[in-house]
Parts: structure tokens; C-alpha cells; sequence
């Protein structure tokens, strides 16, 4: 079994300088117990700049594409990705996505997946609004749809509710999905929690850290990560911490049944 959901370790590439085609943010996280480590309150980017936005409700899913979908499919159906935050408004005309991010999986490191979506909003009434929104709904079925081989998706509370959660361009995003054994025991499950909910503050490299269970019984996955870093290089650093390692070893590993991993920059 992977350290939770990468291995750091096993890859030298610097990603920390590269560009990624990815969605626009509107103002854009942490775990089920989330809350932004302490060490990186009121820290800046290395650009200066942090985009602060809150959230309550989570929504990621993952594909992979087939191998007849071409380049030019795959960038039309980017450009309407990139779209959707300006035209998925409420019944008052207002906008209900508070961050939107998606990009190609980075392919540092083996992944089971090719690219990722990650919505965030106030509430999961503003989710299920973007769900069956019209231009949500004409998105999927026409553009994305065709061209997707598979699919991967949770959606999670963020805990406390309308935290304040900070991203800038460049960040790497990683985010893994799991799906239990069916001998897993709530016992296993607090342990996790606990242990994930210690990581931010031994490990200072973590910007945005928030895990959850999946509130869809509609999805087959159980279980959510999803971690931000400056860089690629703090990514490393926290894939390969003991803490992390540890957790991973001796926790996460005999929970899981499956998995889906994809690391892409914001």
C-alpha cells in the first residue's frame, strides 16, 4: 500500500515552476476536520497572493478518458469547464459555486486516473442546484460523457462549516478517493480520522487539508483526501514524512479496497 494515496519518495521531479491547464478559480479547503494549519495562518505565497473564499460542502469526482477521446474533445470540454462558475447562478441570478478547480493529472507519480474536478460551495442544497443546472447538465451528457471511460466521485461536508480556506495559482492539488473492505470496523474508521485530523500540524508543509465520508450512497467510493502545497517540493516532503508514512502503514492499508488518485495544479 501507497503512503496515503502517493509516493513522493519514488519521484524526483520538480513540478514546482509548471503550468497546468486548468479551470479559473473564483476566490477558492481541509478535512472532515478540517482547518488550516497553523503554522501557514496569514503566510504568504510566493507571488504575494492568496485568494480567501469559504465553503461547507465538497463536491470531487475523477475520470479517465478513452483512448478515442482526442485532444481537441478534451480541450472543448475544458474551455465549457472553465465556464460553468460564471453561468451556474441561483433563482436570484446568483452564483453558487465558491471555488472550481480541475486539471490533468501531473503523471509524477503511477496514477489510476487522468483528471479531476473539485467544486466547493456554501451548502449541499447550492450543490444539488449545480447538479441538475441546465448548463451542468449539457456539459456532461454532450462533452464530457462521450469521451470518458471512467468515473470516480464523492462529495463530503467541510467541517467547521463555512471555514475560510486559502489558494493561489500554482498549487498542487492532491486528491485520492478510497473505497473500504467490507470488514471494516468503526474502530478502524475514528483511527483514521484522528490520525489524519493531526497531520496538518506535524507536517507544516500542508496549506489546505480536508478528508471526509462520502455523503452519496449513489457513488461506490467511501472515503475523500484532499491536500494542498505551495509547491510540489513540500508535496514531497509530506508523502515521505513519518507521520504520514505511519498513518498510511499501519491505519489506511488494511482498510482499503480500491483506490483513485490524481495530483493536478491549481
Amino acid at each position: 500500500m501507497e503512503c496515503i494515496g502517493c509516493d513522493a519518495e519514488a519521484c524526483g521531479v520538480d513540478f514546482s515552476d509548471d503550468e497546468d491547464e486548468a479551470g479559473p478559480r473564483s476566490p477558492g479547503a481541509h478535512g472532515e476536520h478540517g482547518s488550516p494549519s497553523s503554522s501557514r495562518k496569514g503566510l504568504l505565497s510566493v507571488d504575494g497572493k492568496y485568494d480567501n473564499y469559504t465553503a461547507s460542502f465538497r463536491h470531487v469526482v475523477m475520470f479517465t478518458f478513452k483512448e478515442t477521446a482526442t485532444e481537441e474533445e478534451r480541450t472543448v470540454a475544458k474551455q465549457a469547464l472553465a465556464a460553468l462558475p460564471g453561468v451556474v447562478h441561483n433563482k436570484r441570478g446568483e452564483p453558487i459555486i465558491r471555488n472550481f478547480s480541475f486539471g490533468n493529472d501531473l503523471q509524477n507519480q503511477p496514477s489510476n486516473f487522468d483528471f479531476a474536478i473539485v467544486a466547493d460551495f456554501a451548502a449541499p442544497e447550492d450543490y444539488q442546484l449545480y447538479r441538475v443546472h441546465r448548463d451542468h447538465q449539457k456539459l456532461s451528457k454532450a462533452m464530457l460523457e462521450p469521451i470518458i471511460d471512467k468515473r470516480a466521485a464523492v462529495q463530503i461536508p467541510l467541517v467547521p462549516a463555512g471555514i475560510t480556506i486559502q489558494v493561489r495559482r500554482g498549487m498542487l492539488r492532491h486528491v485520492v478517493l478510497f473505497k473500504w473492505r467490507g470488514d471494516v470496523t468503526d474502530e478502524q474508521l475514528m483511527a483514521l480520522r484522528h490520525g489524519l485530523s493531526l497531520l496538518p500540524e506535524e507536517i507544516p508543509q500542508v496549506v489546505n487539508f480536508f478528508f471526509g465520508d462520502n455523503t452519496n450512497s449513489a457513488v461506490d467510493f467511501d472515503f475523500c483526501i484532499v491536500a494542498d502545497f505551495d509547491n510540489y517540493k513540500d508535496y514531497q516532503i509530506y508523502g515521505t514524512h513519518p507521520a504520514h508514512k505511519s498513518l498510511s502503514a499501519s491505519v489506511l492499508a488494511p482498510m482499503v479496497q480500491e483506490r483513485a488518485g490524481v495530483q493536478f495544479l491549481l
